[in-house]
């Protein structure tokens, strides 16, 4: 009898190392999931795509290296469409998966998502968002990418140095073309410089209005800000139709995309405005690394980068402080990253310190810094 009851008790014993052992090595192996906001169809898709793989590029290298913390790091990536209302909706139902957000382009989705985020206890790293109203919009938004009030000195600088005497401006009517139009115009108070303005609505497929009234107004230079290369490509093709052919400004929208240079060369060459340019010793690598892995270069060069170290920043946030949201806010607070776009800190309205945009100028198609 004393047989058989050993006999039992070590095959219990036997039996609840094994199902320890399943269960710790299931935990172990486990995922923690990142939500990615992204556009991923429209007029930015283009944008989005840069964005996403390269996060996934990121992804892939940190998992094959272990993971964080022995788990596999997963991203969903998830369509906002640059579409504020979508990008909330998408929010809201995300967040039974995780908790810590990363998002890419439109101003007015992280916008429409900042205000929840406390309550709701998450956070969001944004990426090539450049609206003022998003500085301070909440502690638990950082911002990695250039606020669009430097651009807009750029253009104002420009003007300046050129000496015009009357400029255009044509802005999309969202957060972060009515900001450039705004930022522009303060620059400017007091210059002697007149200011023409409009603007259109997102999706307007006929502006020749606006731009009639520009073109009648003898403007020297025009200042286009548009939100999309979609509606990029209204406003150039309408200009065209209307033989308008001022001095151009243009935002990092166009000056960030190739096929539409190369559509409108005679219009946009000699174009100017600011760009924001990565700058470190590691990006010819990273860039050399994407191209082989997806067979064609990255159409958005500082997207596609920064994107790649807001993915690192993340994964090191969850390795130092765990997957809580506040855990990786803490972290970002004093992160001193070394990455492809260059050193990331982020100030007390927690954006992106340190960096800015250069005067760049459309040659021959391609974009090029002035010197």
């Amino acid at each position: 009898m004393k047989k058989n009851t050993w006999f039992i008790v070590v095959g219990i014993v036997v039996v609840l190392g094994i199902v320890g052992f399943v269960f710790n090595s299931k935990k172990s192996s486990g995922t923690t999931k990142i939500v990615a906001l992204y556009p991923l169809t429209g007029g930015l898709a283009s944008w989005g795509e840069s964005s996403q793989k390269s996060t996934q590029l990121a992804v892939d290298e940190i998992n094959a290296k272990g993971g964080v913390n022995g788990k596999r790091l997963e991203i969903v990536y998830q369509d906002h469409k640059c579409d504020p209302k979508e990008a909330l909706s998408i929010y809201q139902q995300s967040l039974a998966q995780s908790k810590i957000f990363t998002s890419s382009s439109c101003s007015g989705t992280v916008l429409a998502i900042a205000p929840s985020l406390k309550n709701d206890n998450s956070v969001l790293l944004a990426t090539v968002v450049a609206s003022t109203k998003i500085s301070s919009s909440s502690p638990l938004v950082y911002r990695n990418w250039v606020i669009e009030t430097k651009q807009a000195e750029i253009a104002g600088q420009e003007i300046k140095s050129l000496g015009l005497k009357k400029i255009g401006i044509i802005n999309e009517e969202t957060d972060f073309g009515k900001g450039l139009a705004t930022g522009l115009q303060n620059y400017l108070k007091d210059s002697g410089v007149a200011v023409v303005a409009d603007s259109f609505a997102t999706g307007a497929t006929d502006i020749r209005t606006q731009l009639t009234k520009l073109k009648a107004a003898n403007v020297e230079a025009l200042f286009i800000a548009p939100q999309t290369e979609a509606s990029s490509e209204v406003i150039l093709t309408q200009m065209e139709e209307l033989n308008f052919k001022p001095k151009l400004l243009v935002n990092d929208i166009i000056l960030g995309a190739p096929n539409l240079i190369a559509k409108h060369q005679a219009l946009l060459e000699g174009a100017r405005g600011g760009n924001f340019v990565s700058k470190s010793d590691k990006l010819q690598g990273f860039l050399d690394k994407y191209k082989a892995k997806y067979g064609a270069d990255c159409a958005h060069t500082t997207a596609c980068a920064v994107a790649y170290d807001t993915a690192y920043m993340i994964a090191d946030a969850i390795k130092a402080n765990g997957d809580s949201p506040q855990g990786v806010a803490d972290y970002m607070r004093s992160v001193n990253y070394q990455g492809v776009s260059g050193t990331t800190t982020f100030d007390q309205a927690n954006d992106r310190s340190g960096v800015g945009y250069v005067l760049s100028e459309i040659k021959g198609g391609q974009v090029q810094l002035v010197k």
